[in-house]
């Protein structure tokens, strides 16, 4: 798996993606939980999949 995001996309997408996490949590939200868990691996690993496929 080749990383398509760079660095400073990886920072704001782990951030984001573990605030959103945090909000799910005490709002007690499980979509919110699943979005949040999706950015922020998208942000450690460095791959996004929708990039990845929206490429020829």
């Amino acid at each position: 798996m080749k990383q398509n995001i760079d660095s400073k996309g990886r920072a704001v997408r782990t951030v984001i993606g573990l605030l959103v996490l945090a909000a799910s949590v005490y709002y007690r939200n499980w979509w919110g939980g699943a979005l949040g868990l999706f950015m922020a691996a998208e942000g450690i690993l460095g791959w996004c999949a929708v990039k990845q496929f929206m490429r020829k």
